[in-house]
């Protein structure tokens, strides 16, 4: 499906499978187990080639309210980065509990990325606390813009007891830290920017941390 509306409307289209890695044997049906199993974003270019493939590296483990997740029961995790590049842009790929770990963040920031991705499917229950906050901290961190892809909330889960409740709020911020488009928390929608190398470099210029960073050691 991605693919094809890659394809259809000449854009890059990235988001979240579940990948079957089991071999594939002639004359026998595949073995799916946990071992095989992994949590991961494809990208495809307009003309419909993969770019791209990133296997989600930190599995969700939360208890926060109603909630409890434990991907590592299912997937196995990813060990990789994985980039591509859009009009003159790099692209870092992560996956929604990915934007609390700020060392893979931090390892595209030294692979001169311009942008995070984070398709998600972040939690009502810690969203509402963290999911604007993680986004506009990792784009101001790396100065770098960063992208969050989420589920909308379901109005009928939230109001039946036991069903995950998901935050919605896509959103996109600058490396500033302006949120310069977010969808509600609810329904479908599209969050729409125009991304600029020449802002992130203004930004870069402004603040220099790159060059000003200093490394620390434990006092004697």
């Amino acid at each position: 499906m991605m693919r094809e509306a890659a394809e259809e409307h000449g854009v890059y289209v990235m988001g979240g499978v579940v990948e079957d890695a089991s071999p594939i044997v002639p004359g026998s049906w595949p073995r799916t187990t946990k071992e095989t199993l992994f949590n991961t974003i494809p990208a495809f270019g307009p003309d419909g080639t993969l770019v791209a493939r990133y296997r989600k590296v930190h599995l969700s483990r939360v208890k926060a309210g109603p909630d409890a997740t434990a991907e590592a029961t299912v997937f196995q995790p990813g060990d990789h980065a994985a980039t591509f590049e859009v009009n003159g842009l790099k692209v870092g790929m992560c996956c929604c509990f990915d934007l609390r770990f700020k060392h893979l963040s931090q390892f595209y920031e030294e692979d001169a990325c311009d942008i995070l991705a984070y398709p998600s499917a972040f939690l009502h229950s810690t969203g509402q606390h963290h999911w604007e906050l993680l986004l506009r901290s990792r784009a101001v961190d790396h100065q770098v813009y960063s992208l969050g892809s989420n589920h909308a909330m379901n109005p009928a889960a939230a109001e039946t007891p036991g069903e995950t409740v998901m935050y919605g709020q896509s959103l996109i911020a600058d490396p500033w830290g302006t949120v310069l488009d977010a969808c509600p928390l609810e329904g479908e929608g599209f969050a729409i920017a125009d991304l600029s190398k020449e802002f992130i470099g203004d930004v870069r210029e402004r603040i220099p941390l790159r060059t000003d960073a200093r490394e620390v050691t434990a006092a004697p």
